[in-house]
């Protein structure tokens, strides 16, 4: 029984493979199971509100389940168990009591297990490949593959709303300042993206709020907190109006700007540098009224619309403070829009559907992902010449979780492909 894991008897459990014939505990009463329960994610027993018979009397509680009996000491299970009506295990080593001296009632499966069936799962678990089933793939149905995709895209989107759900507590749910701080990060893009945040987060949304009808005070503010305002102007009137500007508004608000250092500009195009990026954001915040009513209200095409940055003046010819290089129109990308309602809008828009129990919300984010061009790397072309699909965002999203947080970890009873693979 070497390389087996609980997922395996959860997986066992839940779809009911095994042999229920002449099903007896350890000390050798008859079962009868009238309902398995339902699986628990959470902290406690594994399975919940399960009901079963015990030489004919009618037992309603909590399955927990272990490989061997005495995983009940080492995870020390407390109080929480007390309610627990069947024990099940793979191997019952020892015999379990509760803290009353009761004898919890134990189902020893290791009989009653295919070997083919275990086989399988300690050839996925041992597989060192790409992905485990990398060799199963091609014969796998298109709707099972379709299936683990939704699945992944799923706990993707969950986990992604579950993290912003904590930062928006953090926020004193302010959800505008949320909006403008996931914003920014996914502005920066990959490279800057944690120097956007903590731009962001150094000038609070509210104040640049209450200078949003000025362009100009708002690039001051965010050039200035970003460190990379040049100390002189060089007799520049666009620089010299900015320095002054920052100077006015770091004495207003008590500001201390970030260090220059933590900006990053070699091996990136220039359209893509991080005063670029800063300029960019600066106009969309002078263009959108309410940054809520943007997310919660609007479809992709007027997201789209939105990002629609076409940057003027100064920045049409250059690209960083400094010497004009040739003027060359400065808009927000396709691929950059993408990447910003990806990684910022979708996210924020599903945890606010889990938030207020909206569907209509958690669908517009997938609807929005649906629509948008599939993402193409490393990982995606690999599952592509696996003969999985990636036409959209939605794939793209739900082939990097379940390479990342399933294959990687070889979750596979968590996957539909590897149920496939074990049950046939």
């Amino acid at each position: 029984m070497n390389t087996i894991k609980e997922d395996l008897l959860h997986y066992l459990w839940k779809t009911k493979n095994f042999d229920h014939n002449d099903i007896k505990t350890t000390d050798g009463q008859e079962i009868n199971i009238l309902s398995y329960g339902n699986h628990n994610d959470d902290a406690g027993p594994d399975f919940l509100n399960a009901k079963i018979q015990l030489d004919g009397t009618t037992w309603v509680g909590h399955i927990e389940i272990h490989l061997k009996a005495s995983d009940w000491l080492r995870h020390k299970h407390d109080k929480g168990y007390q309610n627990v009506i069947l024990h099940v295990v793979m191997e019952a080593d020892i015999d379990i009591a509760l803290s009353d001296g009761t004898y919890i009632p134990c189902l020893e499966l290791k009989s009653r297990v295919n070997h083919r069936l275990i086989g399988k799962y300690q050839y996925l678990q041992n597989n060192k490949t790409w992905v485990p089933c990398v060799a199963e793939l091609p014969s796998i149905p298109s709707i099972t593959k379709e299936a683990t995709k939704n699945r992944a895209l799923a706990q993707r989107l969950t986990k992604k709303a579950n993290e912003i759900s904590k930062e928006l507590i953090e926020l004193n749910n302010d959800i505008n300042e949320l909006i403008y701080q996931r914003l920014a990060w996914a502005f920066g893009l990959k490279v800057n993206a944690e120097a956007m945040l903590t731009l962001a987060k150094s000038v609070p949304y509210k104040y640049l709020q209450k200078h949003k009808d000025e362009l100009i005070q708002i690039e001051a503010l965010l050039f200035g907190q970003a460190g990379l305002l040049p100390k002189e102007s060089g007799g520049d009137p666009y620089v010299e109006l900015l320095i002054r500007e920052y100077q006015v508004m770091q004495s207003k608000f008590g500001l201390k700007p970030m260090p220059s250092v933590m900006w990053k500009f070699s091996r990136l195009r220039p359209p893509s540098f991080p005063t670029i990026r800063i300029a960019q954001l600066s106009k969309f915040i002078h263009q959108v009224n309410r940054l809520d009513d943007l997310i919660f209200s609007s479809d992709i095409k007027q997201i789209n619309q939105a990002l629609k940055i076409k940057l003027e003046g100064y920045w049409l010819d250059h690209y960083r403070f400094g010497p004009p290089t040739t003027e060359r129109k400065k808009n927000l990308g396709d691929g950059t829009k993408s990447v910003i309602i990806i990684n910022a809008v979708v996210p924020i828009l599903f945890m606010y559907g889990i938030d207020r129990q909206s569907e209509s919300h958690k669908e517009l984010a997938i609807e929005m992902l649906d629509k948008l061009p599939s993402e193409l790397n490393a990982i995606t072309r690999r599952w592509t010449a696996l003969e999985m699909t990636n036409e959209s965002a939605a794939d793209s999203q739900a082939l990097l979780e379940l390479k990342r947080a399933n294959c990687d970890q070889h979750l596979c009873m968590s996957c539909p492909i590897g149920h496939k693979i074990i049950s046939d």
